[in-house]
């Protein structure tokens, strides 16, 4: 027998998941990751935390709502049979997203980048994403093009 997870909207930012405990650990240790330099930090020097950035919550079992589509494929490549509620995916394409960018009339010195308008896109199509992007990646140009898109 197979278990089942539920994925359920908590609220604007979190999904609250709906498992086993044993699910709930494997989901903990699947969606967490040591910090860059970890050694070097006084908390984890003194034993005060272990340098983990966990984004999976055990005790309420919660996760970040931009997550939802990494825990299905990690819960279906697991073989567990998963229900989700409310799950709005838009079709948009990069085509559309490129149409969309050329209506803005942005100056040609601000260079738009391939990764930019895939974040832009994937924003879009999911309504909501947690984002990981570097330093000097033009995330503040990223944002523009969002608030643009839905008009804030």
């Amino acid at each position: 027998m197979t278990e089942t997870v539920k994925i359920t909207r908590l609220n604007a930012i979190y999904d609250k998941i709906q498992c086993e405990p044993s699910t709930a650990y494997e989901l903990n240790d699947k969606f967490s990751f040591m910090i860059p330099n970890a050694s070097f930090n006084p908390k984890v020097r003194n034993k005060q935390w272990d340098g983990r950035i966990r984004l999976f919550n055990l005790l309420t079992r919660t996760i970040y709502g931009g997550l939802r589509q990494q825990v299905i494929e990690y819960c279906t490549a697991c073989g567990y049979d998963v229900i989700c509620d409310d799950v709005s995916s838009t079709s948009f394409s990069l085509v559309e997203a490129n149409k969309f960018i050329d209506t803005l009339n942005i100056p040609d010195r601000f260079e738009r980048r391939d990764y930019q308008v895939s974040v832009f896109a994937h924003c879009v199509r999911d309504q909501r994403a947690l984002i990981l992007s570097p330093t000097s990646s033009g995330k503040s140009f990223m944002i523009y093009l969002l608030l643009r898109y839905f008009n804030k």
